[in-house]
């Protein structure tokens, strides 16, 4: 298995690195999620171009892209109602 995993970073506004980062280990309750499709939106667009929205200025560097898609990984303990392949879409406001 795979120990790192390609990464789009914005590292300052419109300025984005493609690195290789270790892939998370699930803590307690969490479920890794293995990307399969990403939508970007608008708050995205504004982290792109000027690192900000509004007074919220982005840490950087970020990994752009709330809004995904994809199948479970991974699991850490305790973690519940997801199996290992399962397709999964994920609610960027949890």
């Amino acid at each position: 298995m795979r120990s790192t995993l390609k990464a789009a970073l914005l590292v300052s506004p419109s300025h984005i690195e493609i690195s290789d980062l270790p892939i998370p280990v699930p803590g307690p309750g969490e479920v890794l999620i293995r990307v399969h499709s990403v939508g970007i939106c608008g708050s995205d667009v504004h982290y792109f171009v000027d690192g900000r929205i509004g007074e919220t200025v982005a840490n950087q560097p970020l990994i752009l892209g709330h809004e995904f898609a994809g199948e479970a990984a991974g699991a850490g303990p305790g973690a519940a109602g997801l199996t290992l392949g399962q397709r999964v879409a994920v609610d960027p406001a949890m």
